[in-house]
Parts: C-alpha cells; sequence; structure tokens
C-alpha cells in the first residue's frame, strides 16, 4: 500500500488527531496535506525541534534531560491528547507523537544510538513502539521507516487494518506497549471524576501521601511508614494523573509507577486523581486531612507562580488552614526557607529521624 492511499483512509475516518513531531518525521506531512482534505482529521501539528520549544510544548519548568525515550514520547501524546480533547471533546480524540534520533547525513559521532519512539493516548489506552536501529540505516532509509511507522501507528489508533511496509534490517528491534484504562480512570483523565480509589475500600482517607512516585523508592516506603507511626493512623496514598509542575500521567506510565510501589510493599489505599493542588484535594475531602511530602513537593507548595501570586498563595494557604488541614514534611531543606504562613499549618520531621539524600528525579538520572 502507498503512504497517500493509507492517508485518504486515515482522511475518511474523520477521527481528529493532533500530532507532534520531535526529532525527523516531517516526511509525514506531505501524503496526508498534499492533496488537500487533511483538516477534516488533523487539527493541530506540532515540530518542537528545539529543546527549548520542546519544554515550552511540555509546559515544564525545567528542560528534558532525555529528549529521545519513553517518558519524552508518552507524555508528549498525552499532551497532544489533551489539548485536542479540550477543543473537542470527542471521545474518539487521538494525541499522536514522534520523537527519534536518526542516522545524520555524513560525518555521524561514534557510539550514537539511533531509536524511535512513536506513541499514542487515546480516552481508553495509552500505546508506544519503540524502535531501536541497527548500524547501516542512512539517513533515506530511516526516514521512510519513521514515517510509515507513524502512518502504521495512526491507522492502528483509528482501529483501521492497513499498514505500511517497515524496512526493518534484521537486528532492528520493535516493541510495543500498551495499558488500557478502566472507564473509571477515564472518567479522571478526562475532569469528569476527581477521584478514583485503584486500590482499597474508597473511604475518605485522614493521612494522604501525595507523590508522583515516579518511581516508588525506598525513601517513601520509609515516610509512610514513619507517618503512620507518628500520627496513629493509616496512610492513603494518592498519584496525582494532572499535576501543576509537571506532565500529565498516561496510563502505561501509571501502571508502572503502580508496580514499582508494589515491589516494595502492597498499599491498603491507593488513589488516583485529578487534582492540581492541595486546595483541590482538601476541598474535594472536606478538609480535616493531614498531607505528608517531601521536599520537592513541599517547596512546590510555597511557590507563589502556581497561584498567580503572592496574594493567591497566602489565599490557598489561609484556605488549608480554615480547612484544618496541615502538612507532614519530610524535608532535606531548612524548616526556616519556607514562608510563614506555610509553617504554621506544617511539622518537619527532624533529620535524626528521618533522612533521605536521594529523590525520585535522580533515580530517574535527572539530576544535577
Amino acid at each position: 500500500m502507498q503512504a497517500e492511499i493509507l492517508c485518504d483512509h486515515l482522511q475518511n475516518t474523520e477521527v481528529p488527531v493532533v500530532l507532534v513531531l520531535a526529532g525527523g518525521g516531517s516526511t509525514v506531512l506531505p501524503p496526508l496535506l498534499a492533496r488537500g482534505g487533511g483538516s477534516r482529521v488533523l487539527l493541530a501539528c506540532h515540530i518542537p525541534y528545539h529543546p527549548k520549544s520542546l519544554t515550552s510544548y511540555l509546559q515544564l519548568k525545567k528542560p528534558l534531560v532525555k529528549t529521545c525515550s519513553q517518558e519524552t514520547g508518552l507524555a508528549l501524546s498525552m499532551r497532544a491528547f489533551l489539548e485536542g480533547y479540550g477543543w473537542t471533546a470527542s471521545e474518539k480524540m487521538i494525541g499522536l507523537s514522534l520523537t527519534c534520533v536518526l542516522p545524520r547525513r555524513g560525518t555521524e559521532r561514534e557510539g550514537r544510538e539511533h531509536r524511535i519512539f512513536c506513541s499514542y493516548q487515546t480516552e481508553s489506552c495509552t500505546v508506544i513502539f519503540g524502535l531501536h536501529l541497527a548500524p547501516g540505516h542512512s539517513r533515506e532509509d530511516a526516514e521512510l521507516l519513521t514515517r510509515n511507522l507513524v502512518l502504521n501507528t495512526w491507522s492502528e489508533a483509528c482501529g483501521l487494518p492497513h499498514r505500511l511496509p517497515l524496512p526493518l534490517k534484521e537486528k532492528d528491534v520493535l516493541d510495543r506497549k500498551i495499558a488500557v484504562a478502566e472507564p473509571a480512570l477515564q472518567a479522571v483523565l478526562l475532569g469528569t471524576s476527581l477521584a478514583h480509589p485503584l486500590v482499597g475500600s474508597g473511604e475518605k482517607p485522614t493521612v494522604l501521601f501525595s507523590s508522583a512516585c515516579n518511581p516508588f523508592h525506598q525513601g517513601h516506603q520509609r515516610m509512610i511508614e514513619l507517618a503512620a507511626q507518628l500520627t496513629g493512623k493509616p496512610v492513603s496514598l494518592e498519584i496525582p494523573l494532572l499535576n501543576a509542575d509537571k506532565p500529565p500521567v498516561d496510563y502505561l506510565s501509571l501502571q508502572e509507577r503502580v508496580e514499582s510501589i508494589r515491589r516494595l510493599m502492597e498499599p491498603k489505599s491507593l488513589w488516583v486523581t485529578g487534582m492540581r493542588t492541595f486546595v483541590e484535594k482538601a476541598r474535594h475531602w472536606g478538609g480535616d486531612l493531614q498531607f505528608i511530602v517531601g521536599t520537592d513537593t513541599a517547596m512546590r507548595i510555597c511557590e507563589p507562580r502556581f497561584y498567580g501570586g503572592e496574594a493567591g498563595l497566602a489565599a490557598a494557604l489561609q484556605e488549608l488552614r480554615t480547612l484544618r488541614c496541615r502538612f507532614l514534611c519530610f524535608a532535606r531543606g531548612e524548616e526556616g526557607s519556607y514562608p510563614p504562613a506555610f509553617r504554621e499549618i506544617a511539622e518537619f520531621v527532624p533529620k535524626a529521624t528521618f533522612w533521605d539524600p536521594v529523590s525520585s528525579t535522580q533515580l530517574r538520572g535527572e539530576g544535577d
């Protein structure tokens, strides 16, 4: 099958797509758009090639350390999905992304790995293809392979049977990962529900450890154990799908994070939520909550930029106080570095009781 014919089939589905191409793959556009009608399916195409534009598109505070990775590909397709869903509210919406490192024309750095990640996000599932290229591909071969992989992934996302040939070499490695979400998780992602008890009865938490758990590590486990001892109450975990300062969490990443928890402990209560701030959590559960937080989270709680400025931060901290919420902070920093309004509703665990210099960021290899 020719690429133009497959693109005709894609246009005929009229399934809305937001496409992100981050590093190669621009040859997917001519067969889709050259003959007209592409706007029936393509809502937008973003090409954030430079690390700064990629950081901006993902709405991150710091540039990504690895711009071509499974994590980046998944973040891009989720961002594209939420962008398109915000425009259309279509249950058929697809976020499609490509990030890749392809062979260069001319001199190539020795040992440079060539890889392609193509993923799509829908209301019900997350899928990613990872292709690691063996040596010997020309730039032209790799571009053709990339184009066909993107169009095939798009076709799969639309439920079509049509595929273009992939000119793979014997030692190329192609794999596919998928996570399908139950309807309750889909509702959290789409905003029709704020919280879903993934593990447990769904009883309102009284002590809540909110973390991206990316990955969950022994420091987290120790925090939960100590928090249970210090409060005398069971600790519920929460993984927010939406975060004020991080990319949204896709279903596959959520699955991997839950697995990282279960490698160390079996949670009695684990919530997945769509609430970005602690004020939202406090409102949803009616207050009377004790939040367990680490250093990174505690610092973000006190950043005015998440509240529209100093006045917004002051109002949020006052509302948390009115709702009888407190924070138990396992912080690596000094207590005096936090604003007085936060310290009034916070208790800091002494370093003599808990000290863990390692963060999830460092475990992911993204630390300084």
